[in-house]
Parts: C-alpha cells; sequence; structure tokens
C-alpha cells in the first residue's frame, strides 16, 4: 500500500504506463493517479510515461489501496472516489492488511487517545460504490 502525506498533481495514467507498477505511484485504474516523488518523468510523444528515474517495481502487483494522511478527503475525491463506503477502526498496519486488495483510498482520521496507536480511516470508493447511509 502506498502512503501519502502531501499530493501534487494529479494525472491519468493507464496499465501502459511504467507508473502503473512503481512502489511510488498511487495508480487508480480508471480515476486520477499521484505519484509520491511528484511525477519526475513527462509523458512521451504518445503521452506514455515509458522510462521513469525514479521507477522502483512493486513488490507486491496485487496491492491496489492508497493511503492518505489526515484531512486528505478532498484528494480522494479528486482521485474520483468520493464515497465513504465505510469506517474502519484499526492500526496502520490493520488497515493496510485488510484493505490492501481493494480498490480504495484509505483516509486517515482521529487517533483514540484510549487507544495508542488506533485511528479511524474513511475507507473511499469510487463513485458506483455503495456509501454509508446519509453520505
Amino acid at each position: 500500500m502506498i502512503v501519502l502525506t502531501e499530493v501534487g498533481v494529479l494525472r491519468s495514467i493507464s496499465d501502459d504506463d511504467q507508473c502503473s507498477a512503481c512502489a511510488r505511484c498511487a495508480y487508480m485504474p480508471g480515476a486520477m493517479s499521484a505519484c509520491k516523488q511528484k511525477w519526475p518523468s513527462e509523458p512521451d510523444a504518445d503521452g506514455y510515461i515509458a522510462d521513469c528515474p525514479s521507477f522502483e517495481q512493486k513488490a507486491d502487483a496485487t496491492d491496489r489501496a492508497v493511503m492518505l494522511g489526515f484531512g486528505m478527503a478532498p484528494i480522494a475525491r479528486q482521485m474520483g472516489y468520493p464515497v465513504i463506503k465505510e469506517l474502519f477502526v484499526g492500526t496502520v498496519d490493520e488497515a493496510a492488511q485488510t484493505f490492501k486488495d481493494q480498490p480504495v483510498v484509505l483516509v486517515q482520521g482521529c487517533d483514540f487517545s484510549s487507544r495508542p496507536g488506533v485511528c479511524e480511516f474513511a475507507v473511499m470508493a469510487a463513485a458506483d460504490e455503495n456509501a454509508l447511509p446519509g453520505r
């Protein structure tokens, strides 16, 4: 899971882009994507990023979830994930393990003072997903 504490420019990238397999890219098929390195390469003449100096192969190609820091729900919406599908309470590691194979964006919320290391996460989904009642 890629964890982003700040996001610069969002881009639409394809599965043909080198970025889609990069551990530093929050690649979201069919939506806007973010890069931890703030897009160090520009697209080629065909519109693809084929050679990036910061490329790092993902260790797990099935790892699809993205985690954003506190207060970054507007970024999740800009990425195309405007729906709060559910709320999850646990540690960062528990959230990463629980949602790693799912196409979701986790937005970290408040820490629980009575449970050190435990946070609330909004699990954001694409617009066609079912939302929590009232969201």
